[in-house]
């Protein structure tokens, strides 16, 4: 009884390994390599090699390649559908891959845009180079050679005409050394008029014109703008003085950003002295 019980259990190890060796998986056992298996990784395109099909991404460790399959989706930001051909050092991606015998194969590749948000310190015309603040960080930024500047109403402008203290978001791509600035958005509201009541203690405005009264609120890195220049107090506005605001309206609350003066107190022009009259008289 024994020996055929022996011999029961050796057939069916037998019959096991030949199944195996034939390529068949036992119930409830996954292959050896999963081809459906995906990953996720997330960098900055350092180089982008349409004729290979190669990608290299760096992150804060490494730099790493990654092949683009031929049916290989890419999207940019804002866009449903791209091509490879879109893609450009500098982008920030987050990449969808397989890996095959330890070579990455892309199927999917997201582009997100890369932004940072702030007020113009300075515009160097002479080196094609903005820095912009934000709180107590800055960043400089060369602008790209197609960089312009959106306005809220969606008009464009060069560069040129972009105006220190301006509340503004770069789009950036990060190549290996300088950001590049792609696009500048001035996104603030704009109101122009002449300032009726100061309160320096609650940081408050309040400013006419024909079309209506409106009260600011400072915003904690609100720029003051006095004869062009920033770094200028509430005690430096006064009564009377035209300026223009730029704000943003959150749920009704008028958050100033901006505020520049643009002429002071109109004072009355002194009375000319006739022949008959003395400097005395």
């Amino acid at each position: 009884m024994k020996t055929s019980l022996v011999l029961l259990a050796a057939a069916s190890l037998v019959s096991t390994i030949s199944v195996i060796a034939d390529g068949s998986v036992a119930a409830g056992e996954k292959p050896a390599s999963d081809a459906s298996a995906t990953d996720h990784i997330s960098g900055v395109i350092r180089t982008v090699d349409l004729e290979e099909g190669l990608l290299t991404l760096r992150d804060f460790w490494s730099t790493r390649t990654i092949h683009l399959g031929k049916t290989c989706q890419v999207s940019l930001d804002g866009t449903n559908r791209a091509a490879p051909s879109d893609l450009r050092a500098g982008h920030k991606v987050e990449v969808t891959f397989a890996r095959h015998d330890g070579v990455r194969v892309a199927s999917a590749v997201v582009q997100r845009d890369q932004t940072f948000t702030g007020f113009v310190a300075t515009v160097d015309r002479t080196n094609n180079t903005i820095r912009v603040k934000h709180d107590w960080s800055s960043r400089d930024f060369v602008i790209d050679k197609d960089c312009q500047v959106v306005r809220r109403d969606g008009t464009r402008q060069p560069v040129d005409k972009l105006e220190i203290g301006r509340r503004v978001t770069v789009t950036y791509l990060r190549p290996v050394g300088d950001d590049v600035a792609q696009l500048i958005a001035e996104t603030s509201r704009e109101f122009k008029g002449r300032i009726e009541s100061l309160d320096a203690r609650d940081d408050v405005v309040r400013a006419g014109n024909l079309l209506g009264r409106r009260t600011f609120q400072l915003g904690s890195d609100c720029q003051l703008v006095v004869a062009g220049e920033l770094g200028g107090e509430l005690k430096d506005f006064r009564i009377g003085d035209t300026v223009v605001f730029h704000y943003e309206d959150i749920d009704g609350v008028l958050v100033a950003n901006r505020i520049e003066r643009v002429s002071g107190k109109e004072e009355p022009e002194p009375r000319q002295l006739t022949r008959q009259e003395s400097p005395g008289s």
